[in-house]
């Protein structure tokens, strides 16, 4: 419709200027010629009368088009804003959907509270000695002094499990694309296997002369099997008891930091583009818990999504615009 209010006003306006030209001429040259015929003077006459209704028909086409071209640019800035609106709604959808996903991972995480990034079979041999008793020699030419020593050896095959404890980990929000996240550390799990073998087990007796060994017996007897029985189970526990402290996370410390960085990485990338992990856990409030981060981070969104929901209702539509008539 707007095309054809158009096309009609610029003929009007080429009309106008034609028909304005043609008045003008033929009046300029009745002012310097006289005309007996009557009928010519009626002709200039309405001639003149059509300079303004020419001016006014095209003033009103004019503003008929201005109206109909503004109409279509508000019309054009409504699309534009309900698109934007409808696209901000699916974004903020998708980063909600991932919220929730990775709430549900975390309960999954909560019920063991650390999360396996690494397995690894281990093998290794431990030597154990130590000195349990030191008297002195007898009173003859070998020895000075005689230690009792118990010595161990052990081999052990295990099936190690690394990763992270999810609730050590502490999250701050620094704006709307940077998160700042502290307490990725390496721990040990467990293991699947953790079998020992015991390669030596005894009681020896050493003499020493100035200082120099000069004589070594390993007793067999009922008594001294017991010793080194008891060596060798306290020995192997406190191996268990450091090994779960993870005294021999070290040469997996560095893959272990990563692979969590990496996970916890892709869990908020879609929302936060930037993540800077901290060696240390500030002591900051803004610092919160990773479920307790993720529980504000879906809150956040759905408020954030209800609330463009509702400026989308109060922002007037778009008119639908009608086919033109055949």
């Amino acid at each position: 419709m707007l095309n054809i209010i158009r096309s009609v006003s610029d003929t009007f306006s080429v009309a106008g200027q034609t028909v304005t030209f043609l008045i003008t001429l033929l009046v300029f040259i009745s002012l310097f010629k006289k005309h007996k015929d009557e009928n010519i003077k009626i002709t200039v006459f309405m001639c003149i009368l059509m300079i303004p209704l020419t001016l006014l028909g095209h003033s009103i086409l004019q503003k008929i088009m201005n109206k109909g071209t503004s109409a279509a640019e508000t019309n054009r800035t409504l699309k534009e804003q309900n698109i934007d609106q409808k696209a901000k709604i699916a974004s903020l959808e998708r980063q909600l959907d991932i919220a929730r996903q990775n709430k549900a991972v975390i309960n999954d995480y909560q019920t063991v509270n650390q999360h396996v990034l690494l397995q690894t079979n281990l093998n290794q041999v431990k030597y154990w000695e130590d000195v349990t008793s030191r008297e002195k020699g007898l009173m003859d030419m070998l020895n000075d002094t005689v230690e009792t020593k118990p010595i161990v050896v052990n081999s052990y095959n295990i099936d190690a499990k690394y990763g992270i404890d999810m609730k050590k980990i502490k999250v701050r929000r620094v704006n709307s694309s940077k998160l700042q996240i502290a307490g990725v550390t390496p721990v040990y799990i467990g293991s699947t296997k953790f079998d020992k073998k015991t390669m030596l087990k005894e009681i020896r007796k050493e003499g020493y002369k100035n200082g120099a060994k000069v004589s070594s017996k390993v007793y067999t007897d009922g008594e001294y099997i017991q010793q080194a029985d008891n060596y060798e189970s306290e020995k192997d526990r406190e191996f268990r008891e450091n090994f779960k402290n993870g005294d021999n996370i070290g040469p997996f410390r560095k893959a272990v930091t990563e692979l969590g960085q990496y996970d916890i990485r892709k869990m908020f990338y879609n929302s936060y583009p930037e993540i800077e992990f901290l060696d240390n856990v500030p002591e900051d409030d803004s610092f919160v818990s990773l479920d307790e981060f993720i529980k504000s981070e879906i809150s956040r969104l759905q408020t954030e999504i209800d609330n463009t929901r509702q400026e989308a209702v109060s922002v007037p539509q778009p008119q639908l615009e009608q086919a033109a008539p055949n």
